[in-house]
């Protein structure tokens, strides 16, 4: 690192772990690029910089600049392309405008100059991001931020200052060259004093308590720089003028604080208020008034009384003359900094915008296969004569050399692995699934007598192991943390004596997968990306045994001890074991499949795994491997007949409910609809009298996570299903999760009839380092990008989910990678940059709102002309906010303007979210539609006909016709006279299976013997 003052031709700091610190020149040609025009006289959320001489300001619009004279009228576009340009800074001369862009480089950013009279751009910095640019008074330097990723909250660095590590540096407009002017911290914004020092801002590092304290720092022109200044607060910009320093700051930087409106202010600070030592308070107290005037804080200190509306990450002012130029609620003002008179600043833009055109979804297909699409969890019996799975939710067993398919058990829940055979082979362990609960049991598989460990609600896999011994078990028990999620901590079972302790904590987002080590004295388990070893017998002493850099899921020890396997995406990794932690360059690749279920065989000379419907025995020794052919068979015979008399149904094209009349279902689909006259019934047909009731299609929720292996909430994989069913949601797009469990969990619908929704699935959530989610697939290149949504399309994904700690280029190289394989992208818009990126990345959805981030006609047309679908997820913020709160409301005018400018909006919900059911939230959602002025029919359109365009079946799927798939919601009330009704569901059909009430998946196992002092019990 280069000291402080010094220069550096080509300084950097790190990104992502296996991405190269600094942008690299873009040398995959992406597709072409569609443009249209947009015409707008609202801005979101933009960063504005004034001239010199205060007579034009620069401003951004939907990630290009524009210039504007201060009186307003038409703005001009300097910037085009299919880019995202943003902070721009004007130079004192007001020839030039340096701004941040990802033009020319893979980057989250970079420093560029426009000579705005010819128009030509050219780069000055090679940062892996840089960012809040600012130029010296003479004109000949410019100060930056460079930023390095510090954990997976890095790039929502609007959030948390402690996501992303920062230094203030200085690029030299002529030569290129780079000065360090800090050391690395929390800096958040910089400028320069008139005399031609920088100053910046940096949180301090205790930065989430309330309020938060930000030190003002000036460089000096030898040795570190100087603290001019405390200021309670978080100071994010900076403004400069000849006496003193305008700050806008907010209260505290906690995740959860920014995600609602808080305290927040401009204020003015005379230089040489204050002392280096002593904190300046009071900036941010005073009640928070609209109206105009200056509160006089002492000293020269001001505070401009307009709250201002809190977005994400802080736009940047403009100071000149005596007046403030910024952006607020969708509008260009002109603030006096004298009497904090605010006027708005009228103006109009036609935006020409260029993006790539992303791929529509595959076409669905209804599938109804012979045998299983998805075998999960393999295991080897001890002797080694027949291997153990689940398929479509239930366990089987099956001699090795490929003889007859049984089932273990008895029951009618969903009979979750991997489960584990004792070492003599004559007891089970396994997870049960049942209504609400689940349940850790142990089966004597001669007389069938169950003992239930635990019994809990539905968290997460237990993922028990058996000590050498026969004894004991391990396995993961999901404790329930205040203010915070389960946490699947490592328990060890006594089955003698019944007594239980924990070992230790694991994370919550990771599965532990805990297992004994060969000599039965320690447990392995898997937590935060690395593996950890813990003595039994010695609490506290557990100790990582590996320190990798990449990612590393569900490890497993072979039992001899020399071995370790692991999961990178859904590749199997191994690495030798030794004395010392196991480093990544001592890792390999054993297998591009099999990952998310593998384990070695009880003699730990090979690993068996399965991909798909595949199983695999893979020998350590020779590295050859063999199929272990599976002879399972479903059930592919179509539920019976059924005829729905006297029901009236939904009819989009006449835009209301036919009369009472007759529909037949055969073999899954609609037949016809009308009078019975003419028609020949078929034999064993179930009539149902729907007594006059309204018939809708069945609903869809777009967004949701119903196999995401940890999850701050619970573990999703073992979801409650059934709740889809009896809420009328007979369809759900998975954005985020295992795509062999989800395909299990269609193979128990399509083979048994289980009341389980179709799934679209978008795969894994697709992260970079540092990651949040122990189930993720996990990129660092173009490369692995490629190979990542080549695997997702094969495992069967509608389309993909790119998550928000990607950078930028790898998100770009997701979506290029999209388009070549044909399968659309969706991604969060929690800030206008997400939503603009999306969009220029082709994203075919963008998804949530948040309460501090109201989008304006800008983004609105944007998305209307693209066809850029929006899933607001409005429950999901509303679980937190009260209905009469003024922020609930205006998230509400966000949707009904959206609509009103023609954006496709879609339900989504997050579900299970932090305070609903699954299905519950679809209906809140439609509500909150219909709040939004949209008129019921069309909320229900929007629930059906749209949400099947979305996921490539609305030939299939969406409305009541014949030859549809019998998709049928039977309501009590009508929902178009209040949208509410949805919820007064009282039958539901699925593929033509009739669902008379909710169906829980019931468990009639053996005799249930639960010890009781299990600690556990009642959980």
């Amino acid at each position: 690192m280069a000291s402080i003052g010094a220069s550096a031709a080509a300084v950097t700091l790190a990104g992502p772990a296996a991405f190269s610190a600094s942008a690299v020149a873009q040398d995959v040609k992406d597709p072409p690029t569609r443009s249209i025009t947009i015409s707008t006289k609202e801005v979101t959320d933009p960063d504005a910089a004034v001239s010199p001489d205060g007579r034009w300001l620069v401003f951004t619009a939907l990630g290009h600049l524009f210039q504007l004279p201060t009186t307003g009228g038409a703005a001009k576009q300097l910037t085009f392309g299919p880019y995202y340009d943003s902070a721009p800074a004007i130079s004192p001369d007001g020839t030039s405008v340096a701004f941040i862009s990802d033009r020319e480089t893979l980057s989250q950013g970079n420093v560029f100059v426009l000579d705005i009279a010819s128009g030509r751009i050219r780069r000055l910095t090679n940062e892996f991001w840089a960012d809040r640019p600012a130029w010296s008074p003479d004109g000949k330097s410019i100060a930056f931020l460079s930023y390095e990723l510090l954990g997976p909250t890095g790039d929502y660095w609007f959030v948390v200052p402690k996501g992303l590590r920062s230094q203030v540096r200085r690029v030299g407009v002529a030569d290129g060259k780079v000065a360090v002017l800090s050391e690395p911290g929390f800096a958040r914004a910089v400028a320069f004093l008139t005399d031609g020092r920088p100053v910046w801002s940096e949180v301090e590092l205790d930065s989430e308590k309330e309020p938060a304290v930000s030190r003002l720092a000036v460089a000096t022109q030898a040795g570190p720089p100087t603290t001019a200044l405390m200021v309670e607060g978080v100071v994010d910009r900076i403004g400069v003028d000849p006496g003193g320093l305008y700050l806008r700051l907010y209260e505290v930087a906690s995740p959860l604080k920014n995600l609602f409106p808080q305290r927040e202010r401009l204020a003015y600070l005379p230089l040489g208020r204050g002392r280096a030592d002593q904190t300046v308070t009071g900036l941010l107290s005073g009640p928070e008034r609209s109206a105009q005037g200056v509160e006089d804080r002492g000293e020269g200190a001001r505070v401009y009384p307009a709250q201002l509306s809190n977005p994400m990450p802080r736009p940047a002012f403009g100071v000149a003359n005596g007046s403030i130029y910024l952006g607020d609620r969708g509008k260009l003002w002109r603030v006096d900094a004298a009497t904090g008179k605010r006027d708005e600043i009228a103006f109009s833009a036609e935006i020409t915008f260029d993006f790539l055109p992303g791929s529509p979804p595959p076409a669905y297909t209804n599938r109804n296969p012979a045998s299983p699409t998805s075998i999960l969890t393999p295991r080897l019996a001890p002797d080694g004569a027949s291997v153990i799975f689940t398929a479509g939710g239930f366990l089987w067993r099956q001699t090795f050399a490929g003889g007859e398919t049984r089932r273990l058990l008895d029951t009618g829940g969903f009979e979750w692995g991997p489960a584990a055979l004792s070492p003599d082979g004559k007891k089970l362990a396994y997870q049960l699934s049942e209504g609400a609960d689940q349940q850790l049991r142990v089966v004597d598989l001669a007389t069938g007598r169950n003992q239930v460990l635990i019994s809990q609600p539905r968290t997460g896999r237990y993922q028990p192991a058996w000590s050498p011994d026969g004894t004991r078990l391990v396995y993961a028990y999901y404790e329930h943390r205040a203010h915070g999620p389960k946490v699947p901590c490592v328990y060890l079972a006594d089955l003698a004596s019944g007594k239980r302790r924990k070992l230790a904590d694991g994370n919550p987002r990771w599965t532990p997968s805990p297992h004994f080590s060969g000599d039965g004295k320690s447990v392995y388990f898997t937590a935060d990306g690395q593996v950890h070893r813990y003595p039994i017998e010695t609490p506290g002493a557990g100790q990582p045994i590996t320190e990798f850099t990449e990612f590393a899921a569900d490890a497993q020890v072979s039992p001899d001890g020399k071995r370790l396997a692991f999961r990178r995406n859904d590749e199997i990794w191994m690495a030798p074991l030794g004395a010392h932690r196991v480093r990544q360059d001592e890792t390999f690749r054993l297998s591009p499949r099999g990952g998310h279920n593998f384990a070695f065989t009880p003699d730990g000379a090979s690993l068996v795994y399965s991909s798909g419907a595949d199983v695999w025995l893979h020998p350590l020794k020779d590295g050859g491997q063999k199929q272990i052919p599976i002879q399972l068979k479903f059930s592919t015979e179509p539920p019976p007949p059924v005829l729905l008399r006297n029901v009236r149904v939904l009819d989009f094209k006449v835009g209301g409910f036919t009369e009472g009349t007759s529909l037949l279902v055969e073999d899954g689909r609609i037949q016809w609809i009308g009078s019975e006259a003419g028609h020949t019934l078929p034999a064993n047909l179930n009539v149902v009298d729907g007594g006059g009731r309204f018939a809708i299609p069945g609903l869809f929720d777009v967004h949701t996570h119903t196999a995401t292996p940890i999850h701050p909430q619970s573990a999703r994989d073992v979801s409650h299903m059934e709740l889809w069913i009896a809420y009328g949601v007979t369809s759900v797009g998975d954005m985020g999760s295992d795509l062999s469990t989800l395909n299990a969990w269609a193979d128990r619908r399509t083979a048994f009839g289980a009341p389980v929704p179709r799934i679209f699935s978008y795969g894994s959530m697709i992260e970079a380092m540092p990651f949040i989610f122990g189930g993720s697939a996990f990129i660092a290149s173009d490369e692995q990008a490629r190979e990542v949504v080549r695997v997702e399309k094969g495992e069967g994904a509608v389309g993909l989910k790119s998550y928000f700690t990607l950078p930028w280029s790898l998100h770009h190289a997701i979506a290029r990678a999209a388009v070549q394989e044909g399968l659309p992208v969706r991604a969060h818009a929690f800030a206008r940059e997400e939503a603009i990126r999306g969009v220029l990345l082709g994203h075919e959805g963008v998804e949530h709102m948040l309460s501090v981030n109201m989008y304006y006609d800008d983004i609105l047309k944007l998305f209307a002309a693209a066809g850029t679908r929006w899933t607001p997820t409005l429950p999901v913020m509303f679980a937190f906010i009260p209905e009469a709160a003024p922020v609930r409301t205006a998230m509400i005018d966000t949707v009904k303007r959206a609509y009103r400018n023609g954006v496709q909006l879609l339900p989504g919900t997050d579900s299970l979210n932090l305070r609903d059911e699954y299905g519950q939230a679809v209906h809140a959602e439609l509500q909150n539609f219909a709040q939004a002025g949209i008129p019921p029919l069309e909320v229900l359109r929007i629930a059906t006909q749209h949400s099947a365009a979305m996921v490539g079946a609305d030939k299939l799927l969406g409305s009541l016709e014949p030859g549809k798939l019998a998709d049928i919601v039977l309501l009590e009330g009508n929902p178009l006279d209040n949208i509410a009704n949805t919820l007064t569901v009282w039958r539901v059909l699925l593929g033509g299976r009739v669902f008379e009430e909710p169906q829980p998946l019931t468990a009639n196992g053996g005799e249930d013997v639960s010890t009781s002092d299990d600690p556990h019990s009642g959980h």
